[in-house]
């Protein structure tokens, strides 16, 4: 990506060393920087492992593809309880008030429905390991939602909302191809969702906390019983 990247995080890649994620690829360990490439292969993006290590975690069926799977007690380390997740996070940081743009296709397997009292399919988080995430693809049971917060430069209080919630149940097994433009800032802040080509979302107004913003995609979720999983497939950034 060409979006900055901070001290630490960029430590980070030289301390773990890089994994180049291909078909033959099953199970990286936590921890694990993984280099993925565009659908077009003019770019590639670094991620970190955020998983219990277990190894349905994270695998590569295909070319391009990355499954993310969560079963009941998949906790990661850094993870207090009663969360469980199966996720990477981008090291590239956008700074406030840029323009960003993320598209993907991702498909949640058939299976039991969820029963988690929530769930993260996809997120902005805020680069300050403490807020919630500022922009959140979301499931509500069964329903795809869309969730925001953000500060107000008035009040320090964090506004939670949801913006988009589907009336119908997601298709399992049906890839969804989701498209995000966002600019995240508290006087300036802008957000369009196009989900299959049809806009879902268009917002202006106030958007996170004026502070970096990073990517991350997989399961996160409150504990549950069921077993869960999702594919992700053509993930590309812009700027990057």
């Amino acid at each position: 990506m060409k979006a900055p990247v901070t001290f630490m995080r960029a430590i980070a890649i030289a301390a773990a060393g890089m994994v180049l994620a291909n078909a033959a690829l099953a199970g990286p360990a936590n921890g694990t920087i993984m280099v993925l490439p565009s659908p077009n292969g003019d770019s590639t993006y670094a991620f970190g492992v955020q998983t219990s290590d277990k190894p349905w975690s994270i695998e590569t069926p295909a070319a391009g593809a990355l499954r993310f799977e969560v079963k009941a007690g998949d906790r990661w380390p850094n993870d207090a309880p009663g969360r469980e997740r199966s996720e990477i996070a981008a090291v590239a940081i956008y700074p406030p008030g840029e323009d960003i743009a993320v598209s993907y296709d991702f498909t949640i397997e058939p299976g039991v429905a969820s029963s988690a009292k929530w769930l993260v399919a996809g997120q902005f988080h805020a680069n300050d390991r403490q807020t919630p995430p500022p922009f959140a693809v979301e499931l509500r049971g069964e329903k795809l939602a869309i969730a925001i917060r953000y500060r107000r430069p008035e009040d320090d209080a964090i506004q939670s909302q949801y913006i988009y919630s589907d009336p119908k149940d997601l298709e399992r097994g049906r890839p969804y191809a989701m498209q995000i433009e966002a600019r995240f800032s508290t006087t300036d802040g802008a957000l369009r969702v196009l989900r299959d080509g049809i806009e879902i979302v268009s917002y202006r107004g106030p958007l996170g906390y004026d502070n970096g913003v990073y990517w991350k995609q997989g399961v996160y979720r409150s504990s549950a019983d069921e077993p869960i999983a999702a594919t992700y497939r053509n993930l590309r950034f812009s700027p990057g």
